[in-house]
Order: structure tokens, then C-alpha cells, then sequence
């Protein structure tokens, strides 16, 4: 009995150390099972990935010649994305570029300082940082029609060579381009002034002079002012000598001068205003004037400058809609969002989300009131003005210093470090964007700049 019991237990033991056996060699079995199919999504990983990248490659090879074909291979190429990952890095970064060629209509390399586009996209009027002149160029070719350079711009301000201090206004029928030209060189302090301020009146044909306006004022400028959208007057911050002076804001005013005559016919002044610039709607009858010294404006009726509303504080960022109806400021809680309002009672339309900060004072509306261009330092976006949807996000390529669009809309001209550029906003792509359901993601609006969530 005692031998069958040690022989029972001897058993037990032999089947117990051979169930472990098993379950040893079940669990191998089971983690080579694993890493085969780990290796297998692997390889499956970097096929999807190569197969994705040579879309992507593909994308960016034919963009010169056929934009449409290079979206296409992009939005292939995003969904060739490997097994987990929601995108396509490299097909994003190539549909960024393929959606703003496809907008892109030309690019002209220069150096400029300002520019505005004729109402009819056929003339760009652009201002040569390197040497201080101002040219026509045609806007298909980017042949220059005529060049205006007065020498003694580049002898008062030789040392201030990053300075922009040529600005322009083309007037509503293409007919003429006012060019400002301040007199710097009493502006900081120099012993003698080689010509007084100045805006210079060219035909925008052939560039002669037209008419040229001297003021004792060194910062007259029609920045930010300019021709009228009917073309009656041009708009011109001045004064007297002592424009500049904070203490004296009874020394400087907006003069209108009648584009007939070239007589000044009215004058716009807001009590303790340093720095006025005036900007008014399409038929002239109302005007926003606003102080770049203290950021307040006021809107007014026109001739008869009957106050409408107050703006305190509007920040520096301003424009008043063609229709008279609308503003834009920049947002009081947040420098990097723009608000669109109603001009007689500030009542908020809408908020302009941005990602990044307005750049310069180029803020435009079209001219029938219908878009705004808001430029920024990574993006340039158009937005509807009837409840500020995001219509076009174009990208740039640096920091866009100007823009300006055509009298139809259909074109939208923009200037930056590298030169000046031509965009289509007709309905080449969707309005927003292109619509792309990814992998893993919901349906995403993909635009230049944008980035897959």
C-alpha cells in the first residue's frame, strides 16, 4: 500500500511538471504567434508608409504643370496613411502646397515696399524697396510699363534703408496713383530737408505727373486714407508744421482735395487727434476717422460730418465696409482675433478667428463688401462679411506686407518680402478648403496652412 501511494504521488508529480510543460510551450507559442503578427503590421506599416510617401513625392513632381493632378495624388497619398495613423504627414504637407499653387496665378520677385492692383487685374503698382522708385508692371508677364523715382527720396533717407516710406493709392477707375512721399529728413532731426512732404499725382498709364501737392506737414501721407471709393477726393492725413506734435492735436487734420481741381474742399478733424487717417464708404456718404495716436474713432456723415457713433479704443486695427454698414477691429481680449461689427452701434457680427497676428495696415475689404482680407504673419485668410465664415485660407510665403483686391473680387494681390503675388479666389477649389475624410479622423477642411487633427 505504501508503495502504491509514493507511485500515485511520483505520477502526480510527472503530470503536473508535464502540465507546465504544455503551458510553457502554449505561451511561446502564443508570444511567436504575437511578434509574427506585430512583424507583419510592421512590414504592412512601411509598405503603406513608402507606397504614401512616393504619392506624396509624386504630389509635389507634377505641381508645376498640373495642380489638379498634383491634389489628387496628395489626397491618395493621405489615404494610403499606415494602419492607426489618421494622416498622411507627407501627403498633407503636399496638398498644402498643391492648393496654394492652385490658387497661386503668378509670383514676381522684387523687393517691395507697398502695391495695389489696377481695378481690372491687369496693372500692378508696386514701390522698390532697393531703390526707392515706383513701377508699373504688367501683371501677366511682369513687365514694367514705367518707373517714377525722384532722387531726392534716396538722398534725405539714404540711412534708413529698411524704412517704407513710399505708399499708394490707385483711384477706383485706374486712372491715377497718388504716391506719398513724407519728408523724413526733417521727421528725425536732420539739418535741412531735401524736398517737403509730398504726394505726386501720376497718370497710371504712362506715369507723368499729374499733379503734385507739397504740405508743410513732414508725415502728410495718403496711407490708410487715399482716393475715395467714388473717386471725388483724395484723402490726405497733414498740417502744419507741427503735425507731429502730441501737445498740439489742433495742427494736424485729413484735407480732401477734389480730383478735378486739386483744390482742397473739406477738412476732417477729431477733437485731440494726433495722427487722423480717414476711410469711407462706397458712395461717400459716411466716414470713419480714426486716431492712430490714441486708437479712437468716430464715425460721421459726409458732407455734413454729423457724428454717428464713438468708437473708443478700436486698437489700431480698423476699416470701414463699402456699404458704410460694417467695421472690423481687433478684438479687445485677443490681439490675434479680429472683429467684425456693425458701424452704428458696435454690435458684434462676428469674430475672425486668426492663428497668428495681423500684419501691417493692410486689412482689405472688396469692393463690393461681400469678403475682408485679413493678412497675418504665417496666413492670409478671406472671410465672408456677412457672418465672418472662413472663405479662403491662401498661406504666403513670409510675412505679407500688403493687399489689395481687384474691382471684381475675383483676384487678390499680396506683397511680402520675396515679391508680389496674384491669387484666384474664384471657384477653383471649394470656398473653404477641400473637403477630406481621413483615416481615423472625422471629415477634416484642409487649406494651405492647415493641419490635420
Amino acid at each position: 500500500a505504501l508503495v502504491a501511494r509514493q507511485d500515485a504521488a511520483d505520477n502526480a508529480v510527472i503530470a503536473e511538471e508535464a502540465a507546465e510543460r504544455a503551458e510553457q510551450s502554449a505561451s511561446v507559442a502564443q508570444q511567436s504567434e504575437a511578434v509574427a503578427r506585430e512583424r507583419a503590421r510592421e512590414a504592412q506599416s512601411a509598405e503603406a508608409l513608402a507606397h504614401s510617401r512616393e504619392l506624396a513625392a509624386s504630389a509635389v513632381a507634377v505641381l508645376a504643370d498640373d495642380a489638379e493632378l498634383s491634389m489628387l495624388l496628395a489626397l491618395e497619398a493621405i489615404d494610403a496613411a499606415p494602419p492607426g495613423e489618421t494622416a498622411s504627414p507627407a501627403g498633407v504637407l503636399a496638398l498644402r502646397e498643391a492648393l496654394q499653387q492652385h490658387r497661386l496665378l503668378r509670383q514676381l520677385p522684387g523687393e517691395f515696399t507697398d502695391a495695389q492692383i489696377s481695378p481690372d487685374g491687369s496693372t500692378l503698382f508696386v514701390t522698390s524697396e532697393r531703390d526707392r522708385s515706383v513701377m508699373a508692371l504688367d501683371s501677366s508677364t511682369g513687365a514694367v510699363a514705367w518707373t517714377f523715382h525722384d532722387p531726392s527720396i534716396v538722398d534725405a533717407v539714404a540711412e534708413f534703408q529698411r524704412m517704407r516710406i513710399l505708399h499708394l493709392s490707385v483711384s477706383p477707375d485706374g486712372a491715377l496713383v497718388a504716391v506719398s512721399i513724407p519728408d523724413l529728413s526733417t521727421l528725425v532731426g536732420a539739418e535741412s530737408s531735401a524736398a517737403p512732404a509730398r504726394v505726386v499725382v501720376l497718370d497710371a498709364v504712362d506715369g507723368e505727373v499729374v499733379e503734385a501737392l507739397e504740405f508743410p506737414c513732414p508725415l502728410s501721407t495718403a496711407q490708410e486714407s487715399g482716393f475715395t471709393p467714388d473717386g471725388s477726393w483724395l484723402a490726405i492725413h497733414t498740417g502744419d508744421a507741427r503735425c507731429f506734435d502730441f501737445e498740439s492735436p489742433e495742427a494736424s487734420w485729413v484735407s480732401l482735395f477734389d480730383t478735378t481741381t486739386w483744390q482742397e474742399g473739406a477738412r476732417l478733424q477729431m477733437e485731440g487727434a494726433v495722427l487722423e487717417v480717414a476711410n469711407f464708404n462706397a458712395d461717400a456718404s459716411r466716414f470713419l476717422i480714426h486716431d492712430l495716436a490714441t486708437a479712437n474713432a468716430e464715425l460721421r456723415s459726409f458732407p455734413q460730418q454729423e457724428l454717428i457713433n464713438q468708437i473708443p479704443d478700436s486698437r489700431g486695427y480698423w476699416r470701414l465696409g463699402p456699404t458704410g454698414e460694417q467695421m472690423v477691429l481687433r478684438a479687445p481680449t485677443d490681439s490675434r482675433r479680429r472683429l467684425l461689427v456693425r458701424a452704428e452701434n458696435n454690435e458684434t457680427i462676428s469674430y475672425l478667428e486668426t492663428d497668428d497676428f495681423a500684419t501691417g495696415d493692410s486689412m482689405q475689404f472688396s469692393q463690393d463688401g461681400s469678403m475682408l482680407g485679413v493678412p497675418t504673419r504665417t496666413h492670409d485668410y478671406v472671410f465672408s462679411t456677412e457672418d465672418g465664415e472662413l472663405l479662403v485660407d491662401l498661406g504666403n510665403t513670409g510675412v505679407t506686407n500688403t493687399m489689395d483686391f481687384t474691382a471684381d473680387g475675383t483676384r487678390l494681390l499680396t506683397t511680402n518680402s520675396t515679391g508680389a503675388q496674384i491669387w484666384d479666389l474664384t471657384g477653383r477649389t471649394s470656398t473653404s478648403g477641400t473637403a477630406l475624410t481621413v483615416p481615423g479622423a472625422d471629415e477634416n477642411w484642409i487649406n494651405p496652412n492647415a493641419v490635420v487633427d
